[in-house]
């Protein structure tokens, strides 16, 4: 069950826009996830927690790379900074 709650978390916090604490929740959960002793939950919940936590994890850190690169992108450059041309 430990590795439901982390994913419903990661999930949660994910869509909130808390990038960081979605990745340590989702890191946690695939920890936890064992495909061969997933399959009783599958069945009852209709879900695969540990896949869906590794395919949220894979969002997380893409939304962290462009991120990084895209808000660079996105600031003024220095030279532009005061007001003036570079």
């Amino acid at each position: 069950m430990l590795l439901a709650a982390h994913q419903i978390l990661g999930t949660t916090l994910f869509f909130m826009g808390a990038v960081a604490a979605a990745h340590a929740h989702l890191y946690q959960g695939i920890t936890h996830y064992h495909a061969s002793n997933t399959t009783p939950l599958s069945f009852m919940y209709g879900v695969d927690f540990g896949r869906v936590c590794l395919s949220r994890a894979a969002w997380v850190l893409g939304i962290g790379i462009s991120d990084r690169h895209g808000g660079a992108a996105t600031r003024q450059s220095p030279g532009t900074a005061d007001g003036g041309t570079p």
